[in-house]
């Protein structure tokens, strides 16, 4: 068991033990004073503290570390929806790769994440961002 094992070990059983709500404030001063208990020479991420937490503590912690409980600050959340392929008027370009021969809208191989969900949900936009 190696030395910054123990250390998360010890910030997650401090943490379980805190008493009241957990807030960022309250798991930083916990993570701050087992560090130095530890003589630490940093203090770890929320990542690498959850990394070696149980699955059942890592339910628990996981809201509260989190580093954005939100991905947008704005509440406005950009999403891509892939449009079924169709050819362009004006034929085939040469850097583009893909196209509705193969399934997959004009410009994209495919492989994007975006379009994977597409052919995934056959291209329905309502499906794709559900």
């Amino acid at each position: 068991m190696t030395e910054e094992y123990r250390l998360h070990r010890d910030i997650i059983d401090a943490l379980l033990r805190t008493e009241g709500a957990l807030d960022r404030q309250r798991i930083n001063r916990v993570k701050h004073s087992v560090c130095g208990e530890y003589a630490a020479s940093r203090v770890p991420s929320n990542a690498d503290i959850l990394q070696d937490a149980t699955p059942e503590e890592r339910e628990v912690l996981q809201p509260f570390m989190q580093k954005r409980p939100v991905r947008t600050i704005s509440g406005v959340a950009v999403v891509a929806v892939m449009t079924e392929p169709s050819k362009c008027p004006h034929g085939r370009c040469a850097y583009c790769p893909g196209g509705p021969e193969l399934g997959v809208p004009q410009s994209y191989t495919g492989h994007e994440p975006a379009t994977m969900r597409g052919l995934e949900h056959d291209f329905d936009p309502f499906e794709q961002v559900q």
